[in-house]
């Protein structure tokens, strides 16, 4: 039987638009309620939410990119972590045509970043963040809470002659994070970005998720779109609302393939579920009669015991009474009492 492969959903592009303008006058109206002083970065993000029904096993560290049509910055701050000697770096860079704002080694980083304040000033302080490939496993463990936070995670690339060809895409791109819940958000636009661009951006992601997220309309439950002060609108909600559980990556679980199959099938796999409950309910029942039955057994066996000692009590009192009542007087009382003499 060839194994069934369901459609994939279709998001109404009206339903998008819609919900884009709605946070477009939410954020102008918060806007005149807040001084500039207030406002956060992440306020100026519009973020796509996707709630799966499952939970991935492992954690995405290190984030995937995937790029956009509009990118979020037009110049962005770059700041480039690379290995010890920074030097060598600088001249690939220089090769290539590149220039990021800043350059810290991971030496550098180990020492002059070890406190949470620190830590939160170079987060706030640049927009983009990138690391060598080579220091991948050096990286999640250097960094501060405030970077997850603000979902400015470094991504990696790797600092050779061929750079050039994937440092533009990755200044374009935004970074998917998987493995920290059932729910996650990706940066998709800014609020200063004109209409059209949004909605671009938002449709692009949607249409192009599969290639990151291998079977995602099967795990996704829920995609929605807001801002980080505003409610979340949804534009798509799946019909089947599966309980969430823990599958392998790219993988789905026994009860995820047999909601795929075919009517026959899954007809079948209910009768044989049915069948398997009845025949469980029916070993409790006899588990628990013969639990039963053991008590049962084991308060007569007290019983009797309990009731023959008594009679072995009461039967030694008797003898010991029936003993002592035969017993001959003493030596004493029988001997003859002197006679007295007269004078």
């Amino acid at each position: 039987m060839p194994r069934y492969k369901p459609l994939t959903p279709t998001v109404e592009s009206q339903r998008v638009q819609n919900a884009v303008q709605v946070i477009l006058k939410y954020q102008q109206a918060t806007k005149l309620k807040q001084t500039k002083s207030k406002l956060f970065e992440d306020d100026s993000f519009i973020l796509l939410q996707i709630t799966f029904n499952t939970i991935f096993k492992k954690k995405t560290f290190i984030p995937l990119r995937m790029s956009l049509p509009n990118p979020l910055f037009e110049t962005p701050e770059v700041c480039f972590i690379v290995k010890d000697p920074k030097e060598k770096a600088k001249e690939i860079f220089e090769n290539c045509g590149i220039i990021p704002k800043k350059v810290i080694s991971i030496s550098s980083l180990k020492k002059k970043f070890k406190t949470a304040e620190k830590k939160k000033l170079l987060c706030g302080s640049y927009d983009i963040f990138f690391f060598d490939a080579k220091l991948k496993l050096m990286i999640p463990n250097l960094l501060g809470k405030e970077f997850y936070k603000q979902k400015k995670i470094p991504s990696q690339l790797f600092v050779n002659k061929s750079l050039n060809k994937y440092y533009p895409e990755a200044c374009k791109s935004t970074n998917i994070y998987l493995g920290f819940g059932v729910c996650t958000t990706i940066r998709v636009a800014r609020v200063n970005m004109s209409e059209e661009k949004i909605l671009e951006n938002i449709l692009y992601v949607i249409n192009n998720i599969t290639s990151i997220i291998p079977n995602f309309w099967q795990h996704a439950n829920c995609i929605s779109i807001k801002t980080s002060s505003s409610i979340a609108l949804p534009i798509f909600k799946s019909i089947k609302v599966k309980i969430a559980h823990k599958i392998k990556d790219g993988e789905l679980d026994k009860n995820a393939e047999q909601n795929n199959a075919p009517k026959d099938e899954k007809i079948i796999a209910e009768k044989r579920k049915s069948a398997d409950l009845s025949q469980s309910n029916e070993s409790l029942e006899l588990t628990n009669k013969a639990k039963r039955s053991r008590f049962v057994k084991k308060n007569s066996d007290n019983k009797n015991n309990v009731d023959a000692a008594n009679l072995d009590r009461s039967n030694t009192e008797t003898t010991i009474e029936s003993v002592e009542s035969k017993q001959p007087e003493s030596v004493e009382s029988k001997q003859p009492k002197p006679v007295e003499s007269k004078q």
